[in-house]
């Protein structure tokens, strides 16, 4: 159990580790080893006060390490830095794409009981913050899952930043890839990532909504995978007739394979496992009930595509669906 000093604590450590994210710290001190205070906040334009302060406040959970009187001005990675690096998405996506709707707690819990569902949050950073979980955590099990599949063509519903088909694109080079994301942020910053990766010739980026996906709008791909949007869908109603439009939007999909954080059931566990809290709390706020892991494969068994498996990633509480159109039902 956390002391009150160490939540207070914990929660501006928190905070700075964000920043560092945004501000390149992080990938200074990882790809040279120190970060020389001086230079970088010169070469940036950054205030040196704050750059020196966020790394003032990262030694004290030896993110990193104390300053030496030998160091003349370097900062260097601290003994839980390795270990910072694989989960710093994850302080991204909570701060940078939630910091506002959680600092609204109050207020947005008025709202939510008044009737008004109306919220705000950062589409680009939590497509970045993804993007790089995503590449710790869930793409070595997605790729193995994919490589069973042969496919020619393969659409990503709720893309983010594009990371992850940018990525299949480089492995194989001989198929194409489709993008869908809702958010004009991460649309854009898609877009701007396919262009930098030159893909542009195999990758489309679309701007659309999963919930209203033209009829037959699709043909041709044979692969669907969408990633931790699934619990958005909710409740039942709507996540059936979401999972009957994605079905009738691409009418020769052979495998929809469906990655989410179910709810964890956790109750009052004094160790729960990194995202999880952030994930409920943050989801609680936007007016979303998470479902269990029980309750999507009762949506599955009442909806039109059959569950084949599932594949347990490395984010705490999620799963790959591995679902297939049910050949008791028409295609489209």
């Amino acid at each position: 159990m956390l002391s009150i000093r160490e939540t207070f604590n914990g929660t501006i450590v928190a905070a700075a580790v964000c920043a560092a994210y945004e501000l390149g710290l992080l990938d200074e001190l990882h790809d040279r080893g120190s970060v020389d205070i001086t230079q970088f906040t010169a070469d940036r334009r950054l205030d040196k006060l704050v750059v020196t302060e966020v790394l003032r406040t990262l030694t004290y959970a030896d993110l990193v390490a104390p300053p030496r009187r030998t160091d003349n001005g370097r900062a260097a990675p601290g003994s839980a830095f390795a270990e910072l690096w694989r989960y710093k998405g994850y302080f991204l996506w909570l701060f940078g794409g939630y910091g506002e709707l959680i600092s609204s707690a109050a207020e947005q819990c008025r709202r939510l009981g008044s009737g008004v569902t109306k919220f705000d949050r950062n589409g680009a950073a939590i497509a970045a913050a993804a993007g790089d979980y995503g590449r710790e955590f869930v793409d070595a099990v997605f790729e193995k899952v994919v490589d069973e599949f042969p496919f020619r063509r393969a659409a990503d519903i709720g893309c983010g930043n594009a990371s992850r088909i940018i990525r299949l694109a480089r492995l194989r080079s001989d198929r194409e890839f489709i993008g869908i994301e809702i958010d004009p942020q991460a649309v854009e910053m898609a877009r701007a990532n396919v262009n930098e990766a030159g893909l542009a010739d195999r990758i489309r980026i679309i701007h659309g909504d999963a919930e209203e996906l033209p009829a037959n709008g699709f043909s041709g791909v044979q692969l669907v995978f969408s990633f931790f949007m699934g619990h958005d869908f909710w409740p039942l109603p709507r996540c059936l007739e979401a999972l009957n439009i994605i079905r009738s939007s691409f009418p020769d999909v052979q495998r929809f394979l469906l990655s989410d954080t179910y709810k964890s059931g956790a109750g009052n566990s004094t160790e729960p496992p990194i995202f999880t809290l952030g994930f409920e709390f943050t989801h609680a706020l936007m007016g979303t009930n998470v479902p269990t892991l029980a309750e999507w494969k009762s949506a599955f068994v009442q909806s039109v595509w059959d569950l084949a498996g599932t594949s347990e990633l490395g984010i705490a509480n999620s799963v790959i669906f591995d679902l297939r159109p049910s050949p008791e039902l028409p295609r489209c």
